[in-house]
């Protein structure tokens, strides 16, 4: 999940040889969903040279180390605090969680061996897994947990992800030490599919009581990798738990991971990071340029390998509560004047689909309804700003009202680019200039960026937002999910409607799966009806492989897992 993509560009030293991308379903589907209709729909495809006879050996092999270049620089390893994907992704091999959300929807014990819930579903009742040690020895037990979500719900953390998946928490009891209760004030459907997340992932209370700020260099959990080095703005190096033994049930093999080491390193320079791969300095290297995907897939060593990542696609978030995007007239306005499908092609070449709705066609509970009921239509936008009374111009062709121009503002700071949205933007600039409107980009810096989220002081906030649940819509759209200052929330539009807030808390009161799609599908509808968000392009995630590479999969989230990843001889 990311509001916030920081980063500069890095040039790091790398190791590895050539690998291969296998997209293998490591995780069998052992139960039936509990959401079963609203079981992931994602997909992935591979592309790339042919198989090489090393590559298709058939028992893995343990040892060695596997080096990944990624974009982004997370900015915290702590999973409660940080709202970024790419911490997730490092962290998920660290940390364990309670619950185990397969590609296919499905849920299985994980730390917790069994569980049941209360008709009224604000109740769920966890039987945990003995002989579990965190990487300081300290035990997993009922305690643990509660100590954990405590921390997250506790504002002093200030959790920007965990914190929204805990929804309306109340408290944990310790019944004994295999068995604890979470309890909400409210019905809560949605609490495996959270509970089964990496930003909920367990950390050891010995570490969170000692030194909770030090988690976020220096995470602590009980996965089948311990974090040995963390070099800031560079590099995290991890090393195999040889203690690790619970691992999901279905997991295609138990015991230690196979790998000695994952090195991630953060390279967020296009060409530097497409050539790390392809000289064999790294072996794996996330967000492919789409410019770049046609001539990597002709390479006989490396696999192309794509993935529509479910939650919320790259969107812009209107707010509301101010002008002029109080306006709905202006919102229909401003979105008639994108040309988003020529912008699209021109940038990525096909590879990025474009987005309808808040919710990726990935994710559960997608509205394919709403797609194609809005786009482009200059002579609409003009025509509407001109009946909102901005039908002057100034020397610079901007529209003026009141001696005033038509002025929009989109704070964003410069390190956290990234998919050329740069790029992207001063598209929108120039065709917004051609209806008059002045697209204003403040650069600033991370902090300022959060400050002024927090604050409500944005006309345009833009993020994308992982997860394989739609219950998404309620972070994005909830009226009790408006960012402000000591309230960390994804409301960023602002919206505040009661008939939205009632399809959100109704879909978390039953298990009916037909029952929530219409919920979900008739909060898309409102929120693309009356134009509160513009989605721009759905989440896909181009990752390049070398031929060597076995194992690696792909998790529920559209994230690259790592447990069951091994190095072809």
């Amino acid at each position: 999940m990311s509001l916030a993509r920081p980063g500069r560009p890095q040039r790091s030293a790398f190791t590895g040889a050539r690998g291969r991308l296998r997209v293998t379903a490591v995780f069998a589907a052992a139960t039936t969903a509990l959401l079963g209709g609203l079981s992931a729909c994602g997909s992935s495809s591979e592309s790339g040279g042919s198989q090489p006879a090393a590559a298709t050996a058939a028992k893995p092999v343990t040892g060695g180390t596997l080096t990944y270049a990624g974009n982004i620089t997370p900015t915290c390893l702590d999973p409660q605090v940080t709202a970024q994907d790419a911490t997730a992704m490092i962290d998920r091999n660290i940390v364990d969680s309670l619950v185990y959300q397969a590609p296919d929807g499905s849920f299985h014990p994980w730390l917790a061996s069994s569980w049941k819930t209360s008709a009224d579903l604000k109740t769920f009742t966890f039987t945990l897994r003995s002989g579990v040690r965190f990487h300081d020895g300290a035990a997993f037990d009922a305690s643990a947990v509660k100590i954990n979500f405590d921390r997250v719900y506790d504002p002093a953390t200030k959790s920007r992800s965990a914190v929204n998946l805990l929804g309306p928490y109340s408290g944990s009891k310790v019944i004994n030490p295999t068995t604890v209760e979470v309890s909400f004030t409210k019905p809560f459907a949605q609490f495996l599919q959270s509970v089964s997340q990496t930003f909920l992932g367990i950390q050891s209370p010995q570490a969170i009581q000692k030194d909770a700020a030090a988690l976020c260099t220096h995470p602590v959990g009980s996965g089948p990798y311990t974090l040995a080095e963390y070099v800031r703005n560079q590099s995290v190096t991890l090393t195999r738990n040889p203690d690790y033994a619970w691992a999901p049930e279905g997991a295609a093999h138990s015991g230690p991971a196979y790998l000695d080491r994952l090195v991630f390193t953060f390279v967020p320079d296009n060409a530097v990071r497409l050539g790390v791969l392809t000289s064999g300095q790294a072996d794996v290297v996330d967000a492919i340029p789409p410019v770049n995907i046609k001539a990597l897939a002709a390479n006989k060593n490396v696999r192309v390998l794509r993935t529509l990542s479910p939650g919320g696609g790259y969107t812009w978030h209107f707010n509301t509560s101010r002008a002029p995007f109080n306006d709905e007239k202006f919102r229909q306005a401003f979105r008639a004047a994108l040309p988003i499908d020529k912008v699209l092609e021109s940038l990525y070449f096909g590879e990025y689909q474009r987005s309808w709705s808040p919710l990726s066609p990935a994710t559960p509970g997608y509205l394919a309804a709403v797609e194609k009921s809005w786009g482009y239509d200059v002579a609409r936008s003009n025509s509407l700003l001109d009946e909102l009374g901005w039908t002057s111009r100034d020397g610079d062709g901007y529209r003026t009202k009141d001696g005033k121009r038509l002025i929009v503002h989109r704070p964003f700071p410069a390190a956290n680019i990234s998919e050329q949205r740069d790029s992207l933007v001063e598209s929108f600039q120039a065709a917004l200039k051609d209806v008059g409107i002045d697209l204003v980009v403040d650069n600033i810096t991370q902090g300022e960026y959060f400050t002024r989220y927090d604050a409500g002081d944005y006309d345009i906030y833009d993020f994308t937002w992982g997860g394989d649940t739609p219950d998404v819509l309620r972070l994005f759209f909830d009226s009790t999910n408006r960012p402000s200052p000591g309230n960390i929330n994804q409301n960023a539009s602002q919206l505040v409607n009661a008939q939205v807030d009632t399809w959100l808390g109704e879909a978390n009161t039953t298990l009916d799966d037909a029952r929530r799609k219409t919920l979900y599908g008739n909060v898309q509808k409102y929120v693309i009806d009356h134009a509160v968000v513009l989605p721009v392009y759905v989440g896909t995630r181009l990752i390049g492989s070398s031929t060597e590479i076995q194992g690696l999969t792909s998790d529920a989230s559209g994230f690259a897992s790592f447990y069951g990843a091994w190095r072809a001889p």
